[in-house]
């Protein structure tokens, strides 16, 4: 039950920093995939979720509080650090669009997160992210 209150928390608030509008300010851009693939696996990895949602986007809508709440819902969701990850599967979906679900496990206990990323000069945007305690959502978006 935590985990499912836990994911549809962490689902919503990322969804809040992507609405139309304001997407261009709250995105999150890396210098290239290597950058993000080692931030993401690193956040995901220490169950540091409040943090890794501000800098997936949800930086200025998040307070101090919540990055709080949310990195403890996760502790509490996911008692031990995450120990295994791989790249479940990744689509090129054309123009530098890519989305990708990984999944990130400890014993008996995962995560799966989606990503859909965009390539440009720039750097590597991250235009939507999720993570759920269960795979039916990431995996449905392909």
């Amino acid at each position: 039950m935590r985990q499912k209150m836990f994911a549809g928390l962490i689902a919503a608030t990322v969804f809040l920093s992507t609405l139309p509008g304001a997407a261009q300010e709250r995105v999150s851009v890396f210098e290239d995939y290597a950058a993000f693939d080692s931030f993401v696996t690193d956040m995901v990895n220490r169950r540091a979720f409040g943090a890794l949602l501000q800098r997936m986007g949800g930086g200025d809508r998040l307070t101090l509080a919540d990055v709080q709440r949310i990195t403890e819902q996760s502790r509490q969701s996911f008692p031990q650090d995450f120990e295994n990850s791989e790249v479940l599967r990744t689509q090129d979906l054309g123009n530098g669009f890519s989305q990708e679900a990984r999944a990130f496990w400890v014993g008996e206990t995962y995560a799966f997160v989606y990503i859909l990323l965009h390539e440009r000069d720039d750097g590597l945007v991250v235009v939507n992210f999720a993570i759920h305690a269960s795979p039916a959502p990431v995996l449905s978006m392909f």
